[in-house]
């Protein structure tokens, strides 16, 4: 470990971390219809993929989206997604405040990789504390847990992440299946769940639907804000 982080302090040497939105999709299947139909029929044939593979590529779009509506559309309320979505993987690029991160990382379908807890991020802030006049407080105990950090991690690095607080933030890549997405956006986007995570929830959903929209839209996901949810 010691010898991959030296090694990796020197291969960004110079390099600044940029700006970046919370959530950013960074890998997905070009060709996600062709993918999911021959997954799709392959469960229902006795041919290898291959042959049902060629086969999908000479189909209409219009053909190939009724069998993706026919798999997916009779899902009830209480059914999970079906298995062929776990043959299309995606990936994204999260920036989640620790809290929200704990909850999220629960989702062990997945493939995660997460950078360590520091202060280089910033942190979260609740809109309440800004609404009882509570920022000066909440920024002085943050700038607080900060020089903490600094103290610490100069001789104990690792150990420094235990003094931040939980809306400290910090950078990790998912990788999931679309079955799982199809989970984790209908779970964390509930009104419900924790404001953090929704907002997470809720740009995965819309990552997936700006590349491919036809099968987003059999995504169960909720976008409203409400005033009162979990804290």
């Amino acid at each position: 470990r010691q010898a991959m982080e030296a090694l990796a302090t020197e291969q960004v040497a110079g390099l600044v971390p940029e700006e970046a939105p919370d959530v950013s999709l960074v890998r997905y299947p070009e060709d996600v219809e062709d993918q999911l139909v021959a997954a799709v029929l392959y469960g229902y044939t006795a041919h290898p993929l291959r042959q049902v593979q060629e086969r999908v590529r000479k189909l209409s779009h219009e053909e190939k989206m009724r069998v993706i509506d026919e798999y997916l559309k009779r899902r009830g309320k209480h059914d999970q997604p079906l298995r062929a979505l776990e043959h299309l993987t995606y990936t994204f690029d999260i920036l989640v405040d620790f809290g929200a991160f704990r909850d999220i990382q629960r989702h062990r379908m997945a493939t995660q990789t997460p950078q360590e807890l520091g202060p280089v991020h910033g942190y979260s802030t609740p809109p309440e504390i800004v609404r009882y006049d509570l920022l000066p407080t909440y920024e002085a105990c943050m700038a607080r847990a900060q020089e903490a950090y600094r103290v610490i991690a100069t001789g104990f690095p690792r150990e420094a992440q235990y003094v931040l607080p939980l809306a400290f933030r910090k950078r990790v890549l998912f990788t999931w299946n679309l079955r799982e997405i199809f989970h984790f956006v209908q779970l964390r986007s509930a009104k419900q769940g924790h404001i953090s995570y929704r907002h997470i929830a809720q740009q995965v959903f819309k990552e997936v639907e700006r590349v491919h929209p036809l099968l987003a839209k059999y995504i169960r996901v909720d976008l409203d804000d409400y005033a009162l949810a979990r804290l």
